[in-house]
C-alpha cells in the first residue's frame, strides 16, 4: 500500500464515525484477493444476532454449539454460563496470536505472553475448542487430551493455510492448547459442520448466537470482524506502551484486521467452507 493510500485509510480510522467505512474497505480488498464474493447478510439469519459477552472465552467461527466444557479453571455449566456468546474469531484466541505473528516477528511464546497480559488487563477470557470427532468420542478422558477438532488451527497443523504455513508449526498448535487448557476456556463442540452460510459481522457488540441457530437448523460460520478491530487497537497500545511498536498504531491495527481476515478466508477455504460471505452492515 502506497504512502498516499495509507494516509487515506488512517485519516478514516482515526474518525470513529467511519469505521465501518475502514472495515468494508478492508474486507473489500482482502475478499477479493482471496476471490470471495460479498452479498448482504440474509434476513433470516439476522434475528441470531445477541448481545455479545466479554467475559465468556473466546470462540472460533466454528458453526456447532457445545457439548461440555473441560477447561480446570472455568468449567462449563450449563446452568450459569450465558450461552457461548464470546467474540468470534477463526481460532478463537488464536486468530490473535496467528495475527500477531504474521505482522510482527514474533515468536510464539512472545505472543502467548503479550495476549495473556492484554487479556487479563481487560478481564477478557482467552478460548478456542476442540470436538467430539464429529459425534465419534464420548469418554470424556480421551477428550480431556485431545487437542483436534478446531479446524482453523488443525489446518494450520497440517501446513494448509497459506499465509502461516512457513510461520506457524505443529508444535506451536499443541502448545496452544496445553496453554489454553490451564488458563482459559475450552468447549469441546458436538456433531458435524452445517454451516450453508458465512458471515462478516460489522456491528459492535453483537455476535451470533449459535445456541439459537443450531435449534433452528441455521447453521453459520460467523467473525466478528468489528470487535476483533477494537481488541487490535488495544494491543497496539500494549506494545506502544513497552516501545516494541515498529511503525504507527493505525497501521498496525490495520495490518492485524488484514491478517485476520485473510485467515478466515485461508481457513474457509481448506475446510471446504461456503465460498461467498455475507455481510452485517
Amino acid at each position: 500500500m502506497n504512502k498516499k493510500a495509507r494516509d487515506k485509510t488512517m485519516e478514516i480510522l482515526s474518525n470513529r464515525e467511519n469505521k465501518q467505512i475502514f472495515l468494508m474497505k478492508c474486507l473489500e480488498e482482502v475478499a477479493q484477493e482471496e476471490n470471495f464474493p460479498l452479498i448482504d447478510l440474509e434476513e433470516k439469519y439476522k434475528p441470531y444476532f445477541v448481545s455479545f459477552e466479554s467475559s465468556d472465552g473466546d470462540r472460533c467461527v466454528d458453526d456447532r454449539y457445545i457439548l461440555t466444557g473441560l477447561s480446570e479453571q472455568y468449567p462449563y455449566d450449563k446452568t450459569q454460563n450465558s450461552g457461548y456468546k464470546g467474540i468470534a474469531l477463526p481460532g478463537g484466541t488464536f486468530g490473535f496470536i496467528d495475527a500477531l505473528r504474521y505482522v510482527t516477528e514474533m515468536r510464539e511464546d512472545e505472543a502467548q505472553n503479550l495476549v495473556m497480559q492484554v487479556y487479563q488487563e481487560n478481564k477478557w477470557l482467552i478460548g478456542d475448542h476442540i470436538d467430539d470427532e464429529h459425534g465419534q468420542i464420548s469418554d470424556p478422558e480421551i477428550l480431556k487430551q485431545r487437542n483436534q477438532g478446531c479446524g482453523d488451527q488443525d489446518k494450520k497443523r497440517a501446513g494448509l493455510i497459506p499465509m502461516l504455513k512457513d510461520i506457524v508449526t505443529s508444535d506451536d498448535v499443541d502448545s496452544r492448547f496445553i496453554w489454553i487448557r490451564n488458563k482459559g476456556f475450552l468447549p469441546v463442540l458436538a456433531g458435524e459442520h452445517r454451516a450453508k452460510i458465512a458471515i462478516v459481522n460489522l456491528k459492535e457488540g453483537e455476535t451470533y448466537c449459535n445456541e439459537k441457530a443450531v435449534k433452528d437448523d441455521n447453521y453459520a460460520f460467523n467473525f466478528d470482524l468489528a470487535e476483533v478491530e477494537k481488541r487490535a487497537a488495544v494491543f497496539g497500545q500494549a506494545l506502544e506502551d513497552q516501545d516494541k511498536l515498529s511503525g504507527e498504531k493505525n497501521q498496525f491495527i490495520e495490518e492485524i484486521v488484514r491478517a485476520v481476515l485473510r485467515n478466515y478466508f485461508q481457513t474457509l477455504k481448506a475446510l471446504n467452507g461456503p465460498a461467498e460471505i455475507q455481510v452485517r452492515k
